[in-house]
């Protein structure tokens, strides 16, 4: 017995598929799919069937009837599950595959039959055909399904998705711009069949590729009890609400798709040719618009991707609407519309697949959810296509205008493509999606903030960069586009192991709008023992302005390195952290480190902090350094709410010191015209003066001597502060401390509001 459950144990492992195994096969698995597509064009699910079955003389109800046949039979799948689980998904698939390729070869007896037999004999010929594809194809579908979640990568599945809809509608753009050269006018029912003999290439080509995938194994236990665990499904909320979503969308779109061709030719007035080329421009909007839906998956999750598509799904009817019938440009509008119908569509397909495979369906349970899935996809897609077909024959006879819309038989179509999407997307907007959730708006908005071009270019050139020049070059554009596309390359750069990245995406992080991931990973920075990195994420962090930032900083504030603990301090400041005022207030007057003494005394500035006043106007006094003076006159400046006019006099006093101050003199008189008669005025003119011809040492003994008993304002204690020190400092250094000058002018000319231009 230990040794039989050894051999089972690694039989199981032999089984079991690693990700290098799935990754290997993924070139493969594009190649099957590429080549079932043109299989499929070239045969029921092109554009150009619609017009064969015209051609036959076919009622549009019959040519829905024939098309639901090719779907209807999906019910099956939940009784074929368990047999095609037992064979092998991979098995099942293959052997499917080439029997449903055999049956097309009856298609090529169609003219023989119709001139034999007649137009009605015909229909149920063909009728007999398409069902006997149609089951082959639902056996083929479910052995497809399940092993095609377990071959591709979970963490892969919406690129996989997007670069095989490249290769899917790429060659389906071949095909159907060849089948509409083909086919020409529709008249000659042999150049349909050419298309139906060439189809067989490519059923080879699908099921030689399909030999190279790993994954599909039979499990001979599977099938016990499988119709109460298939049913078992129904009982997942999300995945039912996901299934009734979906089919509202089949039944809505689908008629209208399908007898597209028809309405292109009878209505719009293009040839049948014309009408197939429009199905390639669908497929080249998919194709322009497939990786840029799978990254946005991918990254952003399946819901927003396929909700987004199904907006731009339900715009597609209004502009069948409103298209001018009959006209020159009715050809290019029609391209037009079809290649935004492309995007659209390729969006919901890559939202709403990788929603179901990455998201709804238990890997354990594939079999029996892919069965559910396969068989109400075949019922919901052959309603529509009877649907489509019904609803144009009873709407024959109607014709007019209403508004600016054209009534004719496809306006009902177009109407329910409209209007019934509504009710899938408030349906699938309930389907709950695992980690966090970015709604439509979010995603919507990220291809409109910042420059989402210039960070497109940005993001495709920092995957491809190696050498460190071009990754930090790369790293601070991802910066400049200011987008918030670039957030999960700008967190890559940071934990980059080149220390100029790193470096670099801190700045990078600081151009940008504030984002939870990065404000937490720039936390984290500032948290490590990196000094040289923590004092830039300290920075960054206040420059961001992101309130999430502040429990770090003031974490930071106990870090053992002076650089971080200043410009923590400053970054609280900036954040107007009024909680750490107390903190800082205190750490000014015990700290004997003049630099921290200054990153302080920069925050209390920005937290208008009046009890550290004092403190700081003794710093003032203390430092001899030019530069740190200013900043220190600057913080008692913003103590007075006075930031603006302190930056525009020192400025102006940077150029001409003399005209600067002669100025502000003047503007004292014009501030105490009660206080001062004229023999002040006249003082203070003559002070002015003095400035005006560059005394400015004579000019600052002047009005430091005229202005010792000028009135103070109203709650005037931090006021009557700096005037008495400002006047103290000037009597003994004069001209020679332009921050004494520039703050004893601020004083002097304070009101409550500070709204004066100095």
């Amino acid at each position: 017995m230990p040794e039989q459950l050894m051999d089972e144990a690694a039989l199981s492992a032999e089984e079991e598929v690693t990700t290098v195994e799935k990754m290997r096969g993924l070139p493969w698995a594009i190649t099957l799919s590429a080549a079932n597509q043109i299989f499929a064009y070239l045969t029921f699910f092109g554009p150009m069937i619609v017009l064969f079955f015209n051609r036959l003389g076919f009622s549009k109800s019959q040519i829905g009837n024939t098309l639901g046949i090719l779907y209807i039979t999906g019910i099956f799948s939940i009784f074929l599950v368990p047999y095609s689980s037992r064979i092998g998904f991979k098995k099942t698939f293959m052997r499917f595959m080439s029997a449903r390729a055999m049956v097309v070869i009856f298609m090529l007896f169609t003219p023989f039959v119709l001139n034999r037999y007649g137009e009605q004999v015909v229909v149920w010929y063909v009728m007999a055909i398409v069902g006997l594809f149609a089951i082959f194809r639902t056996v083929t579908l479910t052995g497809w399904m399940p092993w095609s979640q377990e071959y591709v990568p979970e963490t892969m599945r919406g690129k996989y998705t997007a670069i095989n809809s490249i290769f899917n509608n790429g060659m389906g753009f071949l095909t159907v711009m060849i089948a509409g050269w083909v086919v020409g006018d529709g008249e000659n029912l042999n150049n349909f069949l050419y298309l139906f003999a060439a189809s067989f290439i490519f059923a080879a080509l699908t099921v030689w590729a399909g030999s190279h995938v790993p994954g599909g194994a039979p499990q001979p236990d599977a099938g016990k009890s499988h119709l109460r665990e298939i049913f078992g499904t129904l009982k997942d909320s999300g995945f039912v609400l996901f299934l009734i979503g979906v089919g509202l969308v089949t039944l809505s779109s689908e008629p209208m798709n399908a007898f597209l061709p028809l309405f292109n030719s009878e209505q719009v007035g293009l040839s049948a040719g014309v009408a197939i080329y429009l199905q390639a421009a669908t497929m080249f909007g998919g194709i322009l618009s497939s990786y840029v839906w799978g990254w946005g998956a991918d990254r952003y999750g399946s819901k927003p991707v396929m909700l987004l598509g199904l907006v731009f799904r339900a715009v597609v009817p209004v502009l069948w609407f409103v298209i001018p019938r009959q006209t020159d440009v009715s050809v290019w509008l029609a391209l037009g519309i079809s290649l935004i119908s492309g995007v659209a569509t390729m969006g919901w397909l890559i939202g709403s697949s990788r929603m179901l495979f990455v998201n709804l369906v238990p890997a354990s349970k594939s079999g029996d959810y892919m069965a559910v899935w396969t068989t109400w996809g075949g019922i919901t897609w052959a309603i529509s296509q009877v649907l489509g077909g019904f609803l144009l024959d009873a709407s024959a006879g109607i014709s007019g205008k209403l508004w600016i819309f054209d009534l004719d038989a496809y306006f009902v179509l177009f109407t329910i493509a409209l209007i019934v999407p509504i009710f899938s997307y408030l349906l699938l907007r309930r389907v709950r999606e695992a980690g966090p959730e970015v709604s439509v708006g979010e995603f919507a908005s990220l291809f409109f903030h910042g420059r989402p071009f210039m960070a497109v270019n940005a993001m495709i050139r920092f995957q491809r960069a190696r050498d460190e020049q071009t990754t930090v070059m790369v790293t601070e554009q991802l910066g400049q586009s200011r987008s918030p596309l670039t957030v999960e390359e700008l967190l890559e750069a940071l934990s980059d192991p080149r220390f100029n990245v790193r470096f670099e995406a801190i700045i990078s992080i600081a151009r940008r709008e504030p984002d939870h991931r990065l404000t937490s990973a720039l936390c984290t920075v500032l948290e490590r023992d990196e000094p040289a990195l923590g004092v830039v994420a300290a920075w960054a962090l206040g420059r961001l302005g992101d309130l999430e930032a502040l429990d770090s900083l003031r974490g930071a504030m106990d870090a053992p390195y002076r650089s971080i603990q200043a410009h923590s301090a400053r970054s609280l400041g900036t954040l107007k952290d009024d909680a750490s005022m107390p903190f800082l207030a205190r750490r000014l007057s015990e700290e004997e480190d003049l630099g921290l003494k200054v990153a302080f005394s920069s925050a209390l500035g920005k937290l208008r902090a009046e009890e550290a006043v004092p403190d700081m106007l003794a710093l003032l006094s203390e430092h001899d350094d030019r530069y740190s003076q200013l900043e220190i006159a600057l913080a008692l400046a913003r103590v007075l709410d006075a930031e603006n006019q302190f930056i525009d006099l020192m400025r102006a006093a940077r150029s001409d010191p003399g005209t600067a101050y002669s100025q502000a003199t003047a503007q004292i008189v014009q501030k105490y015209p009660d206080w001062m008669d004229q023999e002040k005025v006249d003082a203070l003119n003559a002070v002015a003066e003095i400035f005006a011809r560059g005394d400015l040492d004579e000019g600052v003994t002047r009005l430091v001597a005229e202005l010792e008993d000028v009135p103070l304002p109203e709650q005037s204690a931090v006021i009557g502060l700096i005037r008495k020190e400002c006047r103290q400092k000037l009597s003994l250094h004069m001209a020679n401390r332009t921050d004494y000058i520039l703050l004893y002018f601020l004083s002097l000319l304070y009101n409550d509001q500070m709204t004066e231009a100095v």
